[in-house]
């Protein structure tokens, strides 16, 4: 008898752990990609809301501002708990400098069609700027801009086609370095999003800007430090 509730309880021990990084493997994109599904409402009608076709025929919602002659465009990717109305401040604010502004809406939010993972909203960013060339027939220098888990799009871009620059508002070195460091128990093969922007800035050419605040309750300025480091002489670091 004390045999076998011996055998019950490691068993137990053994599956707990093993129940809940299954669950954590399940319940990753919602973390990842926590996604809001209702948009605000912008409160200036200086921005165009164009629809966009993607690669596979997936439309997303996009914004878009013209920039004046001579002025760059700059493609804005957002962090993973925004969406493309929440930082309209941020656009006008761009807008007042003259330049251009094209964002674009992840897979899943905001209503937007579609389901985010690393590979389809890269590649999403990829079109972006092929379309602001083709479709919005963009001339001039273009920009790119991202925030949080937008400045792997940032980079994914800035690696693939050619960009005067890149500016980062709080990047991480890599998810996979980030879930290390915050939960070193969690296997690192089950991140089905690794998100390696330490290995896309090494490639870069273009001049990076990378901004981090000091009081990110998340990322520590250690980690986004490092994803400097990686960029190399490239990179210009920006503690605010």
């Amino acid at each position: 008898m004390f045999a076998s509730i011996l055998k019950i309880g490691a068993l137990a021990v053994l599956l707990v752990p093993l129940l809940f990084l299954a669950v954590l493997y399940f319940l990753q994109d919602r973390l990842i990609f926590p996604a809001p599904q209702m948009p605000t409402d912008l409160k200036s009608s200086a921005l165009e809301s164009p629809s966009l076709t993607m690669v596979d025929g997936v439309t997303l919602p996009a914004l878009y501002a013209k920039a004046r002659n001579g002025q760059p465009t700059v493609l804005y990717f957002h962090g993973n708990g925004g969406s493309i109305q929440r930082d309209e401040p941020l656009y006008l604010a761009m807008m007042e400098r003259g330049w251009g502004v094209l964002t674009l809406e992840y897979r899943g939010y905001a209503g937007a069609r579609g389901k985010p993972s690393q590979k389809s909203l890269q590649a999403d960013a990829e079109t972006l700027f092929d379309l602001a060339r083709s479709q919005f027939e963009i001339e001039g220098h273009i920009l790119v801009y991202g925030h949080s888990l937008g400045a792997a799009m940032a980079l994914h871009v800035a690696s693939k086609r050619d960009v005067v620059g890149v500016v980062l508002d709080a990047p991480f070195d890599s998810l996979l370095a980030v879930t290390k460091v915050r939960f070193p128990w969690v296997p690192g093969f089950l991140l089905k999003h690794p998100f390696y922007n330490d290995r896309m800035i090494a490639s870069l050419e273009a001049p990076v800007l990378n901004n981090h605040g000091t009081q990110d309750p998340v990322l520590t300025l250690v980690q986004v430090q490092q994803l400097s480091n990686a960029g190399g002489k490239n990179v210009v670091f920006h503690a605010l």
